[in-house]
């Protein structure tokens, strides 16, 4: 699980729970430099995990929760031993290291701002999704894709689920899309 149980939707949810936190007031006062870490704000709460980490292994969840990862920018790989089911709103917000997310066979829905900001994201994170059926809004807002085939079993995507993707110069649409 990510976070101190995975299941309880709160500021303890999130990867740098495990790590120490503070509040957000208090964890402006360290620097990133000072403590070799990356400080990871989720909603009025700071959290410290160490630079150092690049690649996380989650084994026994299938749930990423809201905020799970947000601003964990030295990490670079996330790879699930388990299907992922659904991905929780901003749970990879603004994590530019990541590169991809290894499996999204399982995955149903993608949340709200759940990759907004993943500006080194592969394209082929959604590839594999073939159980897709939701896109929140802003998902993948500032993403730098260049072509994106969505799944086939797609029927929502959130407003401006793509917004600020500048780069994206050819997209294909699903045929069972029902809301955009």
């Amino acid at each position: 699980f990510v976070g101190y149980n995975g299941n309880s939707g709160g500021h303890d949810d999130v990867f740098g729970y495990i790590f120490g936190y503070t509040d957000k007031a208090s964890a402006d006062i360290l620097t990133s430099s000072e403590l070799n870490y990356t400080t990871q704000y989720s909603t009025s709460y700071g959290y410290y995990i160490p630079e150092t980490i690049l690649k996380v292994t989650i084994t026994n969840q299938t749930n990423i929760p809201t905020n799970a990862f947000r601003n964990c920018d030295s990490i670079e790989e996330i790879v699930y031993t388990k299907g992922i089911e659904t991905i929780g709103d901003s749970a990879f917000q603004n994590c530019t290291g990541i590169t991809t997310i290894i499996d999204l066979s399982f995955a149903t829905s993608i949340g709200s701002y759940a990759f907004s900001g993943c500006v080194n994201l592969n394209v082929g994170i959604l590839e594999n999704a073939v159980n897709l059926k939701t896109i929140g809004f802003s998902a993948f807002e500032n993403c730098t894709f260049t072509e994106l085939t969505l799944p086939s079993k797609l029927e929502t995507i959130g407003g401006y689920a793509f917004d600020v993707c500048t780069k994206l110069t050819d997209i294909v649409l699903p045929s069972k899309l029902t809301s955009l």
